[in-house]
């Protein structure tokens, strides 16, 4: 039985699969994004932006936010409090299109756009707590991206729109939902959870409640379904592979795979539509880098976003050596997750190591590591961590084989993404 085979008879066994969080949008939804636009908006500057002000480079034409006062009380704020939008003049400012584009696919960088948004949606967050201007007491810091999808390929000589707004929060916590349109379509949509934190007292800080109502918006989906979408993130936590063993189902597949391996049948089954099968440590990309002044954040640590994309070009390496085709046959699938574990500050030296982890058809999952490494002790202290799915337009990818315990689990966490909706 072939590799193939065996994925999708494990496909129909009973198993804790992961519960998809992410299969929330219709149709609809799809084409025309599901933030709702306020019924008043009104164009703004800059300097309701800070986080955006300070990554300034002119990348930023226009900013719109909501065009009437909507505070309800000090505890509970609208949805309209927090909406933004802003456009990025890719299509007549030359500038900003070089530091976006893509030169070996013609469409935009998307390492870049993960952190515009990282600096938006935290402007996004930023509003909801009122903080106006960062004065030193309270903050909102980037704990996790739960998924970045791409609907459609973005262009990198058209104007884009960058489109978020709060759509639930926690008693510290908030969840940003952000869009990218282009030519009146949503073509990306990504959830990014942020927390509040009081500077002064070293805790987290109590954020107001959101508010919604269907007469200030055609559609309201996107908050009413929060709560599902938050239970779902949890449970999905809950059966993390870091916390609980693999099922009884998973266990049976690592065993077959495993027994592939050692019979060396991989190589001889013409019914596997793959190019010769790859151990994980053939393809694993290891880049150092020195942080640096100019990639700080408001508070004096890199900025997340810069992580982001670096982590992200590092990823799309990967996934094109281990296909060994061209970068244009490449495309990002969707992002799964970006954790924020501990700050990086400047003058850390840093590892990213990329490493591809599961394999299916033109699918392909990669995990990327970022820690802080010790030049002297080489000691390894993880910082955040990637997983993103790519896909390969033209041919099938590579068997990914795993070798060690290690690497068995990670091609189990890959196949749990590779199969979540």
């Amino acid at each position: 039985m072939s590799l193939r085979q065996v994925c999708k008879r494990m496909m129909g066994f009973p198993s804790r699969a992961l519960i998809s969080t992410r299969n929330f949008s219709t149709a609809v939804h799809v084409r025309q994004g599901m933030i709702p636009i306020p019924k008043v908006v009104k164009e703004s500057d800059i300097d309701v932006a800070p986080v955006l002000r300070s990554l300034n480079r002119g990348e930023i034409e226009s900013i719109r936010v909501a065009g009437v006062s909507t505070r309800e009380d000090n505890d509970v704020k609208p949805w309209q409090s927090s909406w933004m939008e802003v456009t990025i003049p890719l299509s007549h400012d030359m500038l900003v299109r070089d530091r976006y584009h893509a030169p070996h696919k013609g469409t935009v960088r998307y390492g870049r756009l993960l952190e515009l948004l990282d600096a938006f949606t935290g402007d996004i967050a930023a509003k909801h707590v009122d903080i106006s201007e960062y004065d030193g007491s309270r903050t909102v810091v980037t704990v996790s991206v739960d998924s970045f999808t791409s609907l459609g390929s973005i262009s990198s000589t058209k104007d884009l729109i960058a489109r978020g707004c709060v759509s639930w929060v926690g008693r510290s916590s908030m969840e940003i939902t952000a869009e990218l349109h282009q030519d009146g379509q949503c073509l990306s949509t990504s959830r990014f959870y942020f927390v509040a934190r009081n500077l002064i007292k070293k805790e987290s800080a109590v954020v107001s409640k959101l508010s919604y109502k269907e007469t200030d918006a055609p559609d309201v989906s996107l908050f009413s379904t929060a709560d599902n979408r938050c239970a779902m993130r949890k449970q999905n936590a809950m059966i993390s592979l870091d916390l609980v063993p693999p099922t009884q189902d998973e266990s049976a597949l690592i065993y077959e795979l495993h027994k592939k391996k050692q019979n060396s049948k991989f190589a001889r089954d013409r019914t596997v539509n793959v190019v010769t099968p790859q151990t994980l440590e053939e393809s694993i990309i290891r880049s150092v880098y020195i942080m640096q002044m100019d990639n700080r954040n408001l508070h004096g640590n890199i900025f997340g976003g810069f992580l982001m994309r670096i982590s992200f070009e590092a990823a799309f390496a990967s996934a094109v050596l281990l296909m060994k085709c061209s970068f244009a046959d490449v495309s990002l699938k969707r992002i799964s997750e970006f954790h924020f574990s501990k700050p990086v500050h400047v003058g850390d030296l840093i590892e990213v190591v990329s490493r591809p982890v599961f394999s299916e058809g033109k699918s392909l999952i990669v995990n990327v590591h970022v820690g802080v490494k010790d030049p002297q002790t080489k000691n390894f202290k993880h910082t955040n961590k990637l997983v993103i799915e790519f896909y390969n337009r033209n041919s099938d990818c590579p068997a990914v084989i795993p070798d060690s315990l290690e690497e068995y689990l990670s091609w189990l966490d890959g196949r749990r993404i590779y199969l979540s909706p």
